[in-house]
């Protein structure tokens, strides 16, 4: 009994002291120590993105310049657009006899409206949503570090991405309604009342698939703002007759169209000073990172390389004619 006792006595001790090295190991809070059953995780930060428009600094008109400044409200900007809203010549507009009048681009996109007697159609340009833009230019407080047109950035996107998104965005710029390449009368109408337009500008950090974004954390002092020259609202309409110079919808008498049981409608257009100013929208998507990472984006030294548009402008003048004065042929060469 004796022995037996010792035995137990001494089996006991070393699983005493083996449960005290294991609790030790898992329990206790130490570098090595590990509790399998631990409910508790390591703190991380969400990964949480954020869709906000800011208000250019002065008004949008037709033919003049406005600035608007980026609101850095998060850390990382990843995406960044121009919202427009087109001003119609058409005014509220009754979808059936006796009706109430009702928004326009309704009445256009469910009546063919065309001239009285002439029948010819009236629309924006096809793209307005990039035509609207003459010039935008993106700053770094007074430095200018890129600009673009509403031209080449359609032809960017003509040329760049998958089909499905350069499709996506050219349809967001307007660029819709054509048969065989050309636009129809009924497609020229509908652009009349283009709806809601989406331009996205590539600023450095967002011009490829495989960027990071443009790292607002890490210039906190600087000002980045975009100057914006829209061009003329006559520069911006065609018609379906090709003889007309320069298409004038609001100085047309009188539009028309037909009720659903055939009942014409006729009424006049809004006038030019009543046609008011695109409405332009900076939209931005912006990311908010940890404070780990905020610090390493401020003390790193970062290189984000980009691509700068250059456009080739051509003029020709008197001189490139000169060969025809003298019953020749006239050949006129450009260096690309």
């Amino acid at each position: 009994m004796a022995r037996v006792n010792a035995s137990s006595g001494q089996g006991a001790l070393f699983e005493l002291v083996a449960r005290g090295v294991k609790d030790r190991y898992f329990v206790k809070d130490e570098p090595e120590s590990r509790f399998v059953h631990d409910p508790r995780y390591l703190s991380s930060a969400p990964h949480l993105a954020e869709r906000r428009t800011a208000v250019p600094l002065n008004g949008t008109a037709f033919g003049t310049t406005f600035e608007v400044e980026i609101d850095r409200y998060a850390d990382v900007m990843t995406e960044c657009a121009l919202d427009v809203i087109m001003p119609s010549w058409l005014p509220p507009l009754p979808t059936a006899l006796g009706g109430i009048p009702i928004a326009p681009d309704v009445a256009n996109g469910m009546y063919p409206i065309t001239t009285q007697g002439g029948g010819v159609s009236y629309g924006y340009v096809k793209g307005v949503g990039y035509y609207l833009f003459e010039r935008i230019q993106f700053y770094q407080d007074q430095f200018l570090i890129q600009e673009w047109s509403g031209d080449g950035l359609l032809a960017k996107q003509h040329t760049e991405g998958s089909r499905n998104h350069r499709d996506l965005a050219l349809q967001k710029g307007g660029w819709i309604e054509t048969l065989g390449g050309q636009s129809t009368d009924r497609g020229i109408q509908l652009r009349a009342t283009p709806g809601a337009l989406r331009i996205y500008l590539p600023l450095p950090g967002m011009q490829c698939p495989g960027d990071g974004g443009f790292p607002l954390t890490a210039m906190p002092w600087q000002t980045l703002r975009l100057r914006i020259t829209l061009r003329a609202l006559e520069d911006l309409v065609v018609c379906s007759d090709d003889t007309v110079r320069k298409p004038a919808p609001w100085n047309v008498p009188t539009f028309q169209y037909l009720f659903s049981d055939g009942t014409p409608y006729a009424f006049a257009p809004l006038g030019r000073l009543q046609i008011g100013a695109p409405t332009v929208l900076l939209s931005t998507v912006q990311h908010y990172v940890s404070p780990a990472v905020q610090e390493a984006l401020r003390t790193q030294t970062l290189t984000i390389p980009y691509r700068r548009m250059f456009e080739n402008k051509f003029t020709f003048g008197e001189l490139d004619f000169i060969s025809l004065d003298k019953g020749g042929t006239s050949a006129v060469t450009r260096v690309l």
